[in-house]
């Protein structure tokens, strides 16, 4: 054997080994990738309840788990399916939609590695108006100014029940003090509370100065701006806020008068 034959045998047994080893390696990190999303899927906790809910039906997804993730898809029972983006539920938080049609199912996928997904089956059906006293609660404390109107309404999902109800104060011919209600709500699970209020623009004490409103929330929530819809003489907004059970929340339709 001369020199060239054994340098190009051993040139060749190296490229084999080289290719054998990426080989071997690629197996191996194929296997580790899909043991990593198996373990990942494993921590993905979801639970979906779903109740009837205004002719149609309110769904809420609570991450049970520790695993953060956000719901991508809503699968309905009539075989179509809903592509959405939530945003990132950690631990005991909250996501709801309402649909016309019945919710089966959801797919979340996790916030760290989106390409792994799972789905949960919904369950639930049953509407009551008040969970039983030893579930969690809520007590909102709506505060109303004069020359403007607040409404509160809500649902809560959870333990595959749902209760709902509302609230609401007319304080539009009020020139003085306003109004206030308070009502305990008991619930399986956070409420998803929707808040509508109206003010007379230029009704302040017959004044030509226009009257502002907004809305505060003790403890401080992010409410999200649902719609405005401008009238004769008014504004009207509408938000949507999210309370954990256990919270004293005061919603307060405040006025520059």
């Amino acid at each position: 054997m001369n020199l060239d034959e054994l340098f190009s045998g051993v040139v060749g047994f190296i490229i084999a080994m080289v290719i054998m080893a990426m080989a071997v390696g690629g197996v191996i990190y194929g296997y580790y990738q899909y043991v990593q999303s198996q373990v990942l899927a494993n921590y993905l906790w979801p639970v979906v309840d779903v109740v009837p809910y205004e002719g149609g039906y309110y769904m809420a997804v609570v991450n049970a788990g520790h695993e953060p993730f956000f719901v991508k898809a809503i699968f309905l029972s009539d075989g179509s399916h809903i592509e959405v983006r939530s945003n990132v539920l950690y631990h005991d938080q909250a996501w709801f939609y309402q649909a016309s049609d019945l919710p089966s199912a959801v797919m979340v996928c996790s916030a760290i590695k989106p390409s792994v997904c799972v789905i949960a089956r919904a369950s639930g059906w049953s509407m009551i108006d008040d969970a039983p006293s030893g579930s969690g609660w809520v007590n909102i404390t709506l505060i109303v100014d004069p020359f403007s109107e607040g409404s509160v309404s809500w649902v809560g999902v959870g333990d595959n029940k749902g209760v709902s109800g509302s609230i609401g104060l007319d304080e539009s011919n009020n020139p003085y003090f306003g109004g206030y209600a308070v009502k305990d709500i008991f619930t399986y699970g956070p409420l998803l509370i929707e808040v509508t209020y109206r003010y007379y623009y230029l009704a302040y004490n017959n004044s030509t100065t226009p009257l502002e409103c907004w809305l505060e929330t003790s403890p401080g929530v992010q409410p999200i701006l649902l719609s405005k819809t401008e009238g004769l003489n008014y504004i009207q907004f509408t938000y949507m806020l999210i309370a954990s059970p256990n919270t004293d929340l005061t919603i307060h339709v405040k006025c520059n008068g």
